[in-house]
């Protein structure tokens, strides 16, 4: 038999299991692909297929420094009750595709969704840096307050409900793995990283600020954005004081009397801390000629008011309490 035959048979066989290899790898990888991208930006994707055993062996657990960002919304429950059943779920899908798209963005990733509220990692999949990564997760927030108030300015001119967000952003070590039962698992991060960005997420309820950061966070960016002092606070459960920070870059405060509202504030702050309440009520006061609506000067100013009436009896140290998660 000519040996041609069974060559160019072999060939032929050997190409078509080749394509065929080919082809289920693709489309396999295409599956993955969209699967990923239902919880991360395409960028990190990309960086996971690339390297798809560090991944997996990552899901075994493993401890690593992340950013973490968790929004809620404000008096939720209430305006669930109120509206529409059909109306409430396609409006929280309308807030919940932008505010995805903008965490994409920045090359965060979704963790979850609780409810309305949204939690976000960076850092866990393919971190560019600590600095790099809070950086990221701040400019994702910001984006996310703008693409809310554009949203709202839309839904007012339907004739809908608006929505207000509350935004808290740590950075710290926490527990990255495929957690759950052998009947539901998922990949998240755990630890007390987590908790403190939940709380700070609370926190912005009390001061009038829709977007705070912790300590650790705003140690780290500090150079890249005007970083505003909140407070020092000790949160329920915790013995260590937790420095609280938000960011002034896209306040509601023209650029000429930044620099003068926070030079005041400064003062009021130095004088705070050091129980003279008299003093520091007065330079809130000028605060308040720069941003006659910023609430947090406005709650410092009652607190002067309630420590001038009645001093307070241990040791000042200016550490607020928290007495509530």
């Amino acid at each position: 038999m000519p040996p041609i035959t069974p060559v160019i048979t072999f060939g032929v066989a050997c190409l078509g299991c080749f394509a065929f290899d080919y082809t289920r790898e693709t489309l396999e990888k295409l599956r993955v692909r969209r699967t990923l991208e239902a919880y991360v930006s395409g960028d990190v994707v990309r960086d996971i297929l690339d390297n798809p055993a560090s991944y997996l062996t990552s899901l075994g657990g493993k401890r690593t420094p992340v950013a973490l960002l968790m929004t809620d919304l404000r008096g939720f429950t209430a305006i669930s009750e109120q509206m529409d059943s059909t109306q409430l779920v396609t409006q929280l899908n309308e807030y919940l595709s932008v505010m995805v798209d903008d965490i994409f963005s920045f090359r965060g990733s979704v963790d979850k969704f609780i409810g309305d509220a949204i939690f976000a990692v960076w850092g866990h999949l393919n971190s560019m840096g600590a600095t790099e990564d809070t950086g990221l997760a701040i400019q994702a927030g910001l984006r996310m307050r703008e693409s809310l108030a554009r949203l709202n300015e839309q839904w007012k001119r339907r004739g809908l409900r608006t929505f207000h967000m509350g935004c808290g952003i740590n950075f710290g070590e926490v527990v990255f793995g495929n957690i759950g039962s052998s009947r539901k698992m998922e990949p998240t991060v755990i630890g007390d990283a987590v908790n403190v960005t939940a709380r700070l997420e609370g926190l912005t309820k009390d001061y009038g600020r829709d977007l705070l950061i912790g300590e650790a966070a705003a140690n780290l960016v500090h150079d890249s954005f005007t970083l505003q002092f909140v407070d020092r606070v000790i949160l329920q459960g915790k013995t260590k004081p937790l420095v609280v920070y938000c960011v002034l870059d896209a306040a509601n405060i023209p650029d000429s009397a930044k620099t003068l509202y926070l030079d005041a504030y400064r003062r009021a702050q130095d004088y705070y801390r050091a129980g003279e309440f008299g003093e520091a009520s007065a330079e809130f006061r000028q605060c308040l000629e720069h941003w006659p609506e910023d609430k947090l000067v406005a709650l410092y100013l009652d607190r002067c008011a309630s420590f001038v009436e009645h001093p307070p009896e241990e040791q000042w140290t200016g550490v607020h309490v928290v007495g509530h998660k």
